[in-house]
C-alpha cells in the first residue's frame, strides 16, 4: 500500500491507478488513519542489530551506493569544465 497526499499524483497523468500492482491511497496529512485504526496495517518493532539481517540495505549498502555516485558525477562534471563542457554536463 502507498499513502500519498494526492488523490492523482502527477507522476501518473496517463496512468489508471487501480491497475498498479500495490493499491495507492490518498489522504492530506498521508496517514490512512481509517485502515490503521482498522488493523489491516501492521507495523513490528525490530531492534536496530536485527533489522541488518533482514535488509541488507540497511548495512550501509545504499550509502555507500550513494557516495560511488556522487564521486562519480562531481568526477564527470570536473572532468567537463576542465574540457569546457559544462553546460553539456549541466543538462
Amino acid at each position: 500500500m502507498i499513502i500519498g497526499k494526492s488523490k492523482k499524483p502527477t507522476g501518473f497523468k496517463n496512468v489508471n491507478i487501480s491497475s498498479l500492482p500495490v493499491y495507492y491511497r490518498n489522504q492530506k496529512s498521508a496517514w490512512d488513519e481509517e485502515q490503521l485504526a482498522s488493523g489491516e496495517i501492521k507495523a513490528y518493532f525490530l531492534l536496530p542489530n536485527v533489522t541488518s539481517l533482514l535488509q541488507p540495505l540497511d548495512q550501509d549498502a545504499l550509502e555507500n551506493l550513494k557516495l560511488n555516485y556522487r564521486k562519480k558525477l562531481l568526477g564527470k562534471l570536473i572532468e567537463d569544465l576542465e574540457e569546457q563542457r559544462a553546460t553539456e554536463c549541466l543538462k
